[in-house]
């Protein structure tokens, strides 16, 4: 088990799988939904550059894969792992610079969250005109984000149970 690489490699060596089963159903189920969310995240990607940038959609989905897949490629997981960096420190900027720009710019929070109401009231309630199947998946999608392939590999990378903090 210590030295799957994969996610496949766990299944197989936790499970004693000779016969190698349990590697290609999981590898295939994998591929077949990866297949759905990273073209997900290509198309979401390609419209921000159209948007963004005034790029057509299709130059904008050809120059986000091939960024994409030349940092993967070229610098391999430390790459990945850099690119996630700066992912959190640009959320986690967005997250503390937005509300204080709306504090500056519009007199306030009470104030902003008026403009807010006047502007789409259903953006301040958390479950207005969200469906019983709305609300399930969200949960699914954020609980089941834990178990997604990418995700699990980076807590597999993780050295040693000693280093689980400095990783947290």
């Amino acid at each position: 088990i210590a030295n799957s690489i994969t996610i496949s490699d766990y299944f197989e060596t936790r499970f004693s799988d000779d016969k190698h089963i349990l590697r290609l159903i999981s590898a295939f189920v994998i591929l077949i939904f990866f297949i759905f969310y990273i073209s997900s995240g290509l198309v979401s990607g390609a419209k921000l550059f159209e948007a963004t940038f005034g790029i057509q959609y299709n130059y904008a989905l050809s120059i986000g894969t091939l960024i994409i897949v030349s940092y993967t490629f070229l610098g391999g997981y430390k790459a990945v792992c850099w690119t996630d960096l700066i992912q959190g420190l640009l959320m986690m900027s967005a997250l503390i610079v937005v509300p204080i720009v709306m504090t500056i710019h519009l007199g306030g929070i009470g104030e902003g969250i008026k403009i807010i109401r006047e502007i789409k009231p259903e953006n301040l309630s958390f479950l207005q005109g969200s469906s019983v199947v709305a609300i399930i998946s969200s949960l699914a999608w954020g609980l089941g984000y834990f178990g997604q392939p990418h995700i699990l590999v980076r807590f597999m990378s993780i050295r040693s149970i000693r280093d689980v903090p400095k990783a947290t």
